[in-house]
């Protein structure tokens, strides 16, 4: 599996505290889970295992600014 035939997927460089939001549109033939790597997500958009997106349908993934602690 891989994002327009790459494998692993694209990385997206975004500018730290920038908010940024990403459509994965699932055009397999099964359903399809998505997961970040290297950065803070909440659990609506870290993509764990069971967050699948089924065949044909997309979903909107945000990626809020985070503040530091």
């Amino acid at each position: 599996m891989g994002y327009n035939g790459i494998a692993p997927g694209p990385t997206f460089r975004v500018a730290r505290g920038r908010e940024t939001a990403v459509r994965f549109i699932n055009k397999s033939n099964r359903s399809s889970a998505i997961h970040l790597h290297g950065s803070f997500s909440r659990a609506a958009w870290d993509g764990w295992a069971d967050d699948l997106v089924p065949a044909g349908y997309n979903k909107m993934y945000y990626y809020v600014r985070v503040l530091k602690l």
